[in-house]
């Protein structure tokens, strides 16, 4: 019985300890990028069933390679700079030796409107995770971010100082037992 309350109680904590590097990470590269990968969350349906509305699509830059038809980039927004589009390539045009690309949303009828030089766009997407868009967004509200991150941390630290003093106490009672001879 006490060895499996031991395993649920490490169980639990393993699980405390990646949802708060997870979660950590994520809001780190959705605001700076980490190691050359960003994270963006999805908040429409136009790449569906690709990626659905919460997920979280992770991005690498390509470096010195192009996308080519059927990848699917994160770019700014031609029309507004701060937003941030992933769709697929649908069309790559060579202008006087630049690169342009026509974007479809899997889920709209028809391309996007813009054509996008490649220098806005951000890098391709590389995997996603679904539904965590959700929990990072709420990370970024008070009681989100008590629940997420402060109470799992506390909960962490509290573990870690009762082990502690469980440790402490054990070598007590074994140095009371402890014969000194001179």
């Amino acid at each position: 019985m006490k060895r499996t309350s031991e395993l649920l109680k490490n169980i639990l904590f393993g699980f405390l300890i990646v949802v708060l590097l997870l979660s950590t990470l994520l809001m780190i590269s959705q605001k700076k990028g980490l190691f050359g990968f960003s994270s963006y969350t999805v908040l429409s349906g136009s790449m569906n069933p690709a990626f659905n509305t919460g997920d979280i699509v992770v991005v690498g830059k390509m470096g010195l390679i192009s996308p080519i038809i059927g990848d699917i980039i994160s770019f700014y927004n031609p029309g507004n700079s701060g937003k941030i589009i992933t769709h697929r390539v649908a069309k790559v045009i060579d202008q006087k030796g630049q690169k342009f690309f026509e974007t479809k949303g899997d889920a709209n009828k028809d391309i996007d409107k813009w054509t996008i030089p490649e220098h806005v766009i951000l890098g391709k997407v590389f995997f996603s995770i679904p539904k965590l868009g959700y929990l990072i967004s709420s990370t970024k509200t008070l009681p989100g971010f008590l629940l997420f991150i402060i109470l799992p941390g506390i909960a962490i630290i509290i573990s870690e100082i009762l082990s502690l003093s469980k440790y402490i106490t054990s070598l007590e009672k074994k140095a009371e037992h402890v014969e000194i001879k001179s």
